[in-house]
């Protein structure tokens, strides 16, 4: 019940950094350039993420995945392992752009730290705590065995993973192999993001996002 308690409690607080974060770029002069991602940052998207959240939370409860603190996950499994494992894919994805370098704009560090805080939550909440969990949930009406519902987690999981990389293929068009290795990584990070939810609970697969988004995003690209 504690930890019960504590997920909703570490859930709106993700929230009010949504908020934060609206209220922070509100605040912004006309003359500051801002990237196109942060035509996400609305209300109404805050709204609509913030619901489904709340909603996800208790469909991550009735297929068993672990609490966003459960006290029986130490802070090593749920935030220093995931960390670890979000900065290896911030460097590859660093180490993929200095072999194939392509034209970017570069936004003030104020701007793009705050915007990508929010889209790490932002896309976790969504891919992970709501179509992972709602999928599942689905699912466990029809495969009641526990051996039927490992198999349709990882389908889940695989389908859900794949999300971002056709998002990037409709986005380019078409890729060569530079953009099909793209895919790959974005495929991977997806897949493994799912295994953490699911062994120590939406933290990680949150941290794995922040850390992965920090190197990339922020740091390389700020």
């Amino acid at each position: 019940m504690k930890s019960l308690f504590t997920s909703t409690k570490i859930y709106l607080g993700l929230v009010a950094i949504l908020i934060l974060v609206r209220v922070l770029f509100l605040a912004f002069p006309a003359t500051v350039a801002l990237p196109p991602q942060a035509g996400q940052v609305n209300w109404l998207f805050i709204i609509v993420i913030g619901l489904l959240g709340i909603i996800s939370l208790n469909l991550s409860r009735k297929v068993r995945f672990p609490e966003m603190w459960e006290s029986s996950i130490s802070n090593k499994q749920r935030l220093l392992i995931p960390a670890f494992i979000g900065s290896a894919f911030g460097l590859i994805t660093i180490v993929e752009y200095l072999f194939h370098p392509s034209e970017r704009t570069l936004f003030p560090l104020f701007v793009v730290a705050p915007l990508f805080i929010y889209g790490a939550i932002v896309v976790e909440v969504f891919l992970r705590l709501f179509l992972l969990s709602f999928l599942v949930w689905v699912s466990s009406f029809v495969f009641k065995g526990q051996k039927g519902r490992v198999i349709v987690f990882w389908i889940i999981a695989a389908l859900v993973a794949l999300f971002e990389p056709v998002l990037f293929l409709a986005d380019e068009g078409s890729v060569g192999v530079a953009g099909f290795v793209v895919m790959l990584r974005l495929f991977a990070a997806n897949l493994i993001a799912a295994f953490l939810f699911r062994r120590y609970g939406f933290t990680a697969p949150l941290t794995m996002r922040f850390c992965d988004y920090l190197l990339w995003h922020i740091i390389w690209q700020g």
